[in-house]
């Protein structure tokens, strides 16, 4: 049920954002053509049956809702060479006509909406990192370890509950070392875990991992299975997780018949072997697990999103315990302590900064994208209407409102740069036409125009069926 939910949520979230960004695209050629007195018959969000068509008293355009929310259209007087069913009888002024108006004001009212659409994204990504906070794995720092070692460190803030076991361990700790902590760790002790990154040859890709334990034993009714490395991976940044949520395990890298150790810059604390990061443990049913994972506690403050205090003297006042993992069925039993969010909010000067980096960053992405589809290699990575909605979770996971806003931006932004091809159907075709009209001094027949166009509405539908079907294998491949 909750993966119903879930992608109820991720439909929802695509249809407003793709509504969105339509709407605004047609407005942007519906605004101009009014300017230039362009008859309009409609203005359409959406393709196929009509849901919903309206015309303001006095007014002469219809505005429509369509089944088919990928798309949509203003229909102008001119543009397809024969008056739309219902305006037979019309009395419409020639000169109201797409193609007896200057061809500059026709050039504008085709590369409207891309204007608007382009704009739109560079505001879009404005708002994302300026009005919302960003969400980390946790706080980084580099930290002097002694004298001659320094090192990144990531922290996670914590929350404990009073009567885990991981607060005993933790009042024993402070009572072997006859020190005096206070008794509420809540917002100042820090979790600590060790950046690992590791490439995944099963999918190509290069991921981050955080070390909690490269020397760990885990036990299966009691029996010795072999030495694993624990590493931290949240299951979603914006809300607090039970630490047995985040806790990961890999067999320990086995060469010739040994554990290897590990090669990081880490080696020295804590990160003692090679996680096999293509054979991750899993839990199951029919037998109880049972591991023992070091965990490090920093005393360090953090207020305002950010970390404040000497962390090389947190390290080197740091707590080390143990926290004992038990399976519960198919998971591990809560642990009592809650991994907490981390996030920022940024500054107006921050903001301007990174939205300075996201602008050329996606204008990029996006070019290298549109020069890959003439490429072989690039169909593998294009993605549809079904892909992007399954994206939505996972981005929503990673940062909530921040992310979406960005992924708003970005599908923004290349509707832009898609609009501009010279594709029948699309407005660079549009404007393709227009330059060799002026350039010939005549008109090309409408008649074929409309034909061009339609049969090239018809190659852009079944280029959408053929990339969602790619979506589909993929999702279920």
């Amino acid at each position: 049920m909750p993966n119903i939910v879930q992608a109820i949520i991720n439909i929802v979230i695509m249809l407003i954002i793709l509504g969105f960004l339509i709407s605004l695209h047609e407005a942007g050629h519906l605004s101009m053509a009014k300017l230039f007195k362009v008859y309009c018959f409609e203005y359409s969000i959406g393709f196929g049956p009509g849901i919903l068509k309206k015309k303001r008293k006095n007014g002469e355009t219809y505005f429509s809702l369509r089944a088919i929310p990928l798309g949509g259209y203003v229909s102008m007087y001119g543009e397809a060479g024969e008056l739309p069913p219902g305006f037979e009888n019309e009395n419409i002024p020639e000169e109201r006509s797409l193609d007896k108006i200057a061809k500059w004001k026709a050039a504008i009212i085709m590369v409207a909406g891309v204007f608007v659409n382009y704009v739109l994204g560079l505001i879009l990504i404005f708002v994302a990192v300026s009005c919302f906070p960003i969400y980390y794995h946790g706080y980084g720092a580099s930290a002097s370890l002694d004298s001659a070692t320094s090192t990144t460190l990531i922290y996670n803030n914590i929350k404990v509950d009073e009567n885990s076991e991981f607060m005993t361990s933790f009042k024993d700790a402070v009572s072997s070392r006859g020190e005096s902590y206070p008794k509420e760790i809540d917002d100042f002790f820090l979790l600590e875990g060790l950046q690992y990154q590791y490439t995944d040859e099963t999918n190509k890709k290069t991921v981050n991992y955080y070390v909690f334990d490269g020397d760990v034993t885990m036990y299966r009714d009691g029996s010795e299975l072999g030495k694993y490395v624990a590493l931290y991976s949240p299951e979603n940044l914006v809300s607090d997780q039970d630490l047995s949520k985040n806790i990961v395990f890999f067999p320990a890298l086995k060469k010739d018949g040994a554990y290897v150790e590990a090669t990081l810059p880490y080696q020295s604390h804590g990160v003692k072997y090679v996680a096999n990061t293509n054979e991750q443990f899993v839990l199951s049913d029919l037998n109880s697990f049972k591991a023992t994972v070091k965990v490090s506690l920093l005393p360090s403050y953090v207020g305002g999103d950010t970390i404040k205090g000497d962390l090389g003297k947190s390290y080197a006042e740091k707590l080390d315990l143990s926290l004992t993992f038990e399976s519960d069925g198919n998971k591990w039993k809560g642990s009592g302590v809650t991994v907490l969010t981390c996030k920022s909010f940024n500054k107006i000067e921050d903001a301007f900064e990174d939205w300075a980096h996201y602008v050329p960053w996606a204008n990029k992405a996006i070019f290298e994208g549109i020069i890959s589809l003439f490429t072989p290699s690039g169909w593998q990575n294009i993605s549809g209407i079904i892909g992007m909605t399954s994206s939505v979770g996972t981005l929503m996971s990673r940062g909530g409102a921040f992310m979406i806003f960005l992924y708003a931006g970005l599908i923004s932004i290349n509707l832009a740069f898609f609009n501009l091809l010279p594709f029948p159907g699309l407005d660079g075709w549009q404007l393709v036409v227009i330059a060799v009209e002026a350039i010939i001094r005549r008109k090309i027949n409408p008649k074929v125009k409309g034909i061009v166009s339609y049969i090239g509405l018809g190659l852009l539908m079944l280029l959408a069926v053929a990339v969602a079907i790619l979506d589909i294998v993929r999702l279920v491949g």
